[in-house]
């Protein structure tokens, strides 16, 4: 298996086993990223930068996919002042940005006018820098939009522990993902969604104030900041009125259970944090009425009741696949993540209601997504793109993980981010993002291309190997394989810590251990999933 690119893993794993992670904190000392104001200003400018490198490497690759379809609402709102996209997908300025595209939709709205199927929400926020700088601008206005999720990612690592290695860890892990960095520099609302998801997070960690620290009072400015991006959700996308809901009933039962505040405290604070909310759900659900002629959200779809539409017993593959899936899995493309699963139940009381409260955001917005068939794989799309919203609400979960975790469970995580960060960087450099984007061939293009030789992607889980649509018994053999790779992972650690000192071991010990694990547990996935489809692992193909 060790063999083409692939080769350079095992030395890889040796020369960070040898070199150990002093480096990080001689680095971190050096940019006094220990101070709390000053680390969340510098994660917000090292998003950014990681975003410009991504946004400048994947120029060949876009604009793709929906994008084109996002900037015609900006443009008809620029050019006609409406939402009526049909002429400008006509318009010579258009069709020379993007070519002949036919308009998306599915349902015509009222006396059969042509609306797009996607929400206004993005084009309104990137319209400026479209009007004035085209594609690339509105391209730019999500990265900076991304370098202040990337700011809120680290501030909610650390008003859940206080720990500021903790929160530098959460985010590393979150915004240095293949699917958060992905869709920072692209023109799709799941960046501007993570950012409202993020800020109504802190907003709740503030008002629940997991360390019982806090010395600050909520202000008006904090309260109405949270709302707004809470009630900016919908209009981004139908299906982040989900979060936006969850995270709304949390602040509120907070607020209204809060022993700490008088009465006509709380009643103040619940009147400026439901005002916006309440006012941008009925004009959200007059959008629809007077566009549609019905409230209902789900008006632009049409009929979801067809095998192509939204049921119950999509959710299980779907939701294994959003995970595992080799093409277009979050934990298959960002390891590191998994560490997140551990804190759900580390910590006290306080703490644990904030675990809870990520558990409660993330679930329900999965389950919906997973629940429309095909809706979490594109065609082509980069990783995970439907989780990249609600990827904030996994940051209280990884940080409470480092900061409760013993020296050699760090270390491991430190390594799972090496892998996540070596992920991030094949996929956007090679071949300028060639490994960024996959159909849904059961063949990862980042896998292939680590092994010219063999059938590495054969070895690892894929929902489309066995797959017969809409039959959903031919989804096992997946979740099989899932499974499997899961258990000799974990049981892989559990072995490793069994066996190694009980007392405080030696780093390099430590060190050679978490390699070993990781490289004789890539061998041992790979194996079994060659045997579990019938192949004998051999497969030789060019490079692409």
């Amino acid at each position: 298996m060790w063999t083409g690119p692939l080769a350079f893993v095992p030395i890889a794993a040796s020369l960070a086993a040898a070199i150990g992670t002093g480096w990080i904190k001689s680095i971190g000392r050096r940019l006094r990223a220990a101070d709390a104001q000053r680390a969340t200003a510098l994660a917000g400018i090292a998003t950014l930068v990681a975003g410009l490198f991504v946004a400048w490497a994947i120029v060949p690759r876009v604009p793709r996919g929906d994008e084109p379809h996002y900037l015609v609402i900006a443009l008809s709102l620029l050019k006609d002042g409406d939402l009526r996209i049909e002429n400008n997908h006509r318009d010579p300025d258009y069709i020379d940005a993007f070519g002949e595209l036919k308009p998306d939709f599915i349902q015509l709205g009222r006396k059969g006018v042509i609306y797009s199927i996607h929400a206004p929400g993005l084009a309104v926020l990137v319209l400026p820098a479209f009007a004035l700088f085209g594609y690339r601008g509105a391209a730019m206005m999500v990265l900076f939009v991304g370098a202040v999720a990337g700011s809120i990612i680290w501030r909610i690592g650390w008003r859940t522990t206080r720990d500021v290695n903790a929160a530098w860890f959460a985010w590393a892990a979150i915004a240095l993902s293949v699917t958060f960095l992905i869709q920072s520099a692209t023109v799709f609302p799941d960046v501007p969604g993570a950012l409202c998801v993020g800020a109504g997070l802190l907003l709740y960690l503030c008002i629940a104030d997991p360390t019982g620290v806090s010395e600050e009072t909520l202000t008006t400015g904090q309260m109405v900041a949270g709302s707004a991006a809470l009630a900016a959700l919908p209009w981004l996308h139908t299906r982040f009125a989900i979060p936006a809901a969850i995270i709304g009933f949390l602040i509120v039962s907070r607020l209204a259970t809060d022993q700490s505040r008088s009465m006509s405290d709380r009643r103040t604070l619940l009147l400026e944090f439901l005002a916006l909310p309440v006012l941008s759900a009925i004009a959200w659900l007059t959008f629809f009425q007077v566009i549609y002629g019905t409230p209902n959200p789900a008006a632009p779809y049409g009929d979801t009741s067809g095998p192509d539409g939204t049921h119950a017993r999509y959710i299980p593959g779907g939701l294994a696949a959003l995970l595992f899936d080799q093409q277009f899995g979050l934990l298959a493309y960002a390891p590191v993540l998994a560490a997140g699963v551990a804190g759900v139940w580390m910590g006290g009381k306080s703490v644990r209601r904030v675990t809870t409260a990520s558990v409660a955001i993330i679930t329900p917005y999965l389950l919906a997504v997973t629940a429309y068939w095909m809706w979490w794989a594109g065609r082509p799309a980069p990783p995970a793109r439907f989780a990249t919203a609600v990827l904030p609400a996994v940051a209280p979960c990884l940080a409470i993980t480092w900061a409760r975790g013993s020296d050699g469970a760090r270390r491991a995580m430190l390594a799972l981010l090496g892998v996540t960060l070596a992920i991030t960087a094949l996929v956007v450099s090679v071949g300028r993002g060639a490994l960024a984007w996959n159909d849904r061939d059961a063949h990862a293009r980042l896998l292939d291309w680590l092994s010219p030789s063999v059938s590495f992607a054969r070895g690892w889980p894929s929902f489309f190997w066995s797959l017969d649509p809409p039959r959903v018994s031919s989804e096992w053999p997946f979740f099989l394989h899932a499974g499997l790779s899961v258990v000799i992972l974990v049981s892989g650690w559990l072995v490793l810590q069994r066996f190694m000192p009980r007392r405080r071991a030696d780093p390099a010990l430590w060190n050679t251990a978490i390699a070993l694990w990781l490289l004789v547990g890539l061998m041992a996935v790979t194996q079994a999933g060659w045997l579990l489809n019938g192949v004998s692992g051999f497969a030789a193909h060019a490079l692409p």
